[in-house]
């Protein structure tokens, strides 16, 4: 789910699935949608991938 990054007017929607956040970018007060939670990367992920 992703939050808005400015607080709620009451008329949008707090939390929103990925496909509404990408085609309606602009959330209440000119804010933006952005990940409620970020995935933990390790260092184990970094040694993988070069």
């Amino acid at each position: 789910m992703f939050i808005e990054t400015r607080g709620n007017d009451g008329i949008k929607l707090q939390k929103v699935p990925f496909s509404y956040a990408i085609l309606n970018p602009s959330a209440s007060f000119g804010g933006l949608y952005v990940p409620e939670t970020l995935p933990k990367i390790d260092a184990l992920f970094f040694g993988k991938c070069c």
